[in-house]
């Protein structure tokens, strides 16, 4: 095995998941703007079609009406951002393995936490060191405590005093292009640091229509 830090486009095959995850990232955020879409026009059909009645009452009518439609965007927006979550720790797992071999990579940093991980690759790999406060480091932290506060709910005792702590939001209000956005910057930083990245052949987002 090489003792010296191997080159990303060095010979050999290895199994890839990054442009996969990358992949159904996209489409998912795709089929959930349009989910987003139907439940827009089917609530203003319904605020149009029952004009007459009166709130509270037209908004609980509403979402009885559009519950599916709640529950399908939530769905896909969850799907969605955990193959963005994926997207990210893939391929910084198959840089390390690249970069370091499989052995060393394994041994060492495999199960270090996320952000310690990509520290440790920049320092390793390309001689810098991140602030604690880079973008890069703040924005792959953020991204991947909300997964983990996805993948491990709580359960937590109702609080009749504040009820609206309790209440759905509308998945309008969830802002997954951002999301988006801190990942393309995470994949930018990253590329940025080794040009021997091919960003358009590994995170090759799905044709359009």
């Amino acid at each position: 095995m090489s003792k010296s830090i191997l080159p990303y486009e060095r010979h050999g095959a290895w199994t890839v998941s990054h442009p996969f995850y990358y992949d159904c990232a996209y489409r998912t955020l795709n089929e959930f703007q349009a989910t987003l879409l139907r439940l827009q026009a089917k609530e203003q059909e319904l605020r149009v079609q029952y004009s007459d009645e009166e709130e509270p009452l037209l908004t609980a009518f509403i979402y009885k009406e559009t519950c599916d439609l709640h529950r399908e965007a939530f769905k896909i927006a969850t799907s969605s951002f955990l193959f963005l979550c994926m997207c990210i720790e893939s391929f910084i797992n198959h840089y390390g393995t690249k970069r370091l071999g499989e052995e060393y990579y394994k041994r060492n940093l495999e199960r270090v936490g996320i952000t310690e991980k990509l520290s440790l690759l920049v320092v390793i790999c390309h001689q810098t060191k991140l602030d604690p406060n880079d973008p890069m480091l703040k924005k792959t932290r953020a991204l991947f405590d909300k997964r983990n506060e996805l993948v491990h709910p709580k359960t937590k005792e109702f609080n009749f005093e504040k009820p609206e702590d309790f209440f759905s939001k509308h998945p309008k209000e969830i802002n997954l292009q951002s999301d988006f956005d801190d990942m393309e910057y995470i994949v930018q930083r990253l590329c940025e640091l080794d040009s021997d990245i091919d960003r358009s052949g590994e995170f090759m987002k799905p044709a359009e229509g």
